[in-house]
């Protein structure tokens, strides 16, 4: 791939040398959205509890953000906040609003992920306006997920939809459930990027990589045209990017060549669950 969206590995205390020492120096275009948290997704060495980015509020501090955005406003693509009870534990109620003030302070779209409760996925989606992004939408979290109790798409859900709110996918090594996104497609959820949440933890897991992301929806019907679509000048619009992502006289000339096997595989989502894929794809060659 030519090009790279980063949702908040950096928070204020961190973006500028990750600007300085990951963005600068690589070879990839590196699109950066920015953590809600201050220390952004920082280890905490090997302790035996999860101690999440904003299980203290107090580093959703909204005066280091605007010092962020006097120097790299121009670079930073969105706000993130990580919406489940691994991050932010029970202070849902606090960093949500804190969540949409800052990406109103730097006039970004914000990008909320959701998983395992608190807070539940209606108490997220009311804070997420036209242009915003939920991630996660096939995710089998208790309280999080798309689809209620009977696997009928939520009233929020729509409503989130109808209002213009961007649906992307983030397979991650937890977040994705080929039972669940079979039911929510069927019942309109259509996703409007598909991409990978890859990270050290899963990319020698289920996702792999985009190209093995893309067989999986090919593997739920959907076609070629409509997978490279969704991974390439989709995702770029909703960035506000329509400078990337598509092939014309005069753009940008990033360009991936694939390699398309037809011999039926087994792939697996996130509950290791198996789908058997009819097309895979093999990425040849990057110009």
């Amino acid at each position: 791939m030519t090009t790279w969206v980063d949702c908040g590995s950096s928070g204020a205390a961190t973006f500028e040398g990750f600007f300085h020492h990951v963005i600068k120096p690589s070879r990839l275009r590196i699109i950066p959205f920015i953590n809600l948290s201050y220390i952004g997704l920082t280890q905490a060495g090997n302790l035996s509890i999860d101690v999440g980015e904003l299980f203290d509020w107090r580093f959703a501090d909204l005066r280091e953000l605007r010092r962020v955005k006097a120097e790299f406003g121009s670079v930073i693509a969105g706000v993130k906040l990580r919406a489940s009870s691994n991050a932010c534990g029970a202070n849902g109620p606090v960093v949500l609003p804190l969540a949409r003030e800052a990406a109103d302070i730097l006039e970004v779209p914000l990008m909320i992920h959701i998983g395992t409760a608190p807070p539940t996925i209606n108490e997220v989606l009311p804070y997420l306006k036209a242009g915003d992004i939920l991630t996660h939408v096939y995710n089998p979290s208790v309280g999080g997920c798309v689809l209620d109790e009977r696997m009928r798409m939520r009233p929020s859900v729509r409503e989130a939809i109808a209002r213009g709110v961007k649906m992307d996918v983030g397979h991650g090594g937890a977040s994705f459930s080929f039972e669940v996104a079979r039911a929510a497609i069927e019942q309109g959820l259509l996703p409007d990027a598909i991409s990978t949440d890859i990270h050290a933890h899963n990319i020698n897991g289920v996702v792999k990589d985009l190209p093995h992301v893309m067989a999986k929806f090919m593997s739920l019907g959907f076609s070629l045209k409509q997978v490279i679509k969704l991974t390439t000048c989709s995702p770029a619009a909703i960035f506000g990017r329509p400078d990337l992502g598509r092939i014309e006289l005069g753009g940008e000339a990033d360009l991936a060549v694939f390699h398309a096997r037809h011999d039926p595989v087994q792939l697996y989502d996130s509950l290791g669950v198996s789908r058997e894929a009819p097309t895979t794809l093999e990425c040849t060659l990057t110009l």
